[in-house]
């Protein structure tokens, strides 16, 4: 576990992130709503250890704090609250990232995470969460008759659910350019004033299924692997991410 705490060699925020408003009124609905949301478990915290998630509490002060400064600096702006975690490459630990913000992100007693896990082929969220046979992105795109309710999944974690990969893996298609796919993610990021959007993205430079989740979120985020970052990498990545869109770099020397 002490690796972790190496996790984040550092992370640049770039182009001028924006400052959001107070929004008093939709705090009091939100915490009503919040209130409400049922768990049929939680995680231990040796649980939430074991699989390396941050959490209130825990030993790893240096890592989570790191994390809230992320997810402080990513998410002053509300209305920007679709959140892509991308890595530059395969194995630069972007899924990581990913939960680890929306656990972070949880904390707020004013607001809720969602996972959405886009990674097709890698499926983290499924193993990680225990989610394996549960119906999730694909099969929503793919089966007209489910509704939102029915992909998302509890995570153990207070205020922090989950929409896995999905069970249709047979499928083959560009899910994310189809329009019942934006019309879940406009769902998501309209219903709740509360609640911050995570995706789980393939790499950037290796996925076409990247490239067409960029136009869907509202910030980027790339982990890059702190061995393999180079100029080249980084000026490519810069041609792809939209500069307004680009909310940082997390650098990681985190070995999984």
């Amino acid at each position: 576990m002490n690796m972790l705490e190496k996790a984040i060699r550092r992370t640049t925020a770039e182009n001028g992130l924006t400052t959001g408003s107070t929004y008093v009124a939709e705090t009091d609905i939100s915490l009503s709503e919040i209130t409400k949301m049922n768990y049929d478990f939680l995680l231990s915290d040796k649980e939430l250890s074991r699989k390396k998630i941050a959490f209130l509490g825990s030993d790893q002060v240096e890592f989570t704090n790191k994390l809230r400064d992320i997810r402080t600096a990513i998410l002053n702006d509300r209305s920007r609250n679709v959140v892509m975690i991308t890595g530059l490459e395969l194995d630069s630990g972007s899924s990581f990232f990913a939960r680890n913000l929306s656990a972070v992100s949880a904390f707020e007693s004013s607001r809720t995470s969602l996972l959405v896990d886009c990674n097709i082929g890698q499926n983290a969220s499924e193993t990680l969460f225990n989610l394996d046979g549960r119906r999730g992105v694909i099969d929503y795109v793919c089966n007209k008759t489910l509704t939102v309710e029915d992909i998302i999944c509890e995570t153990g974690i207070k205020h922090f659910r989950c929409i896995p990969v999905g069970t249709s893996m047979g499928q083959h298609g560009e899910f994310f350019s189809h329009p019942r796919f934006f019309s879940l993610l406009q769902n998501l990021k309209g219903r709740y004033s509360d609640r911050n959007i995570f995706i789980d993205a393939p790499p950037i430079l290796n996925s076409a299924d990247a490239r067409i989740l960029l136009d869907i979120c509202d910030q980027v985020v790339v982990v890059v692997s702190y061995a393999k970052a180079n100029t080249h990498l980084l000026n490519a990545v810069s041609k792809v991410v939209p500069v307004e869109k680009m909310a940082g770099l997390i650098y990681n020397e985190y070995m999984h």
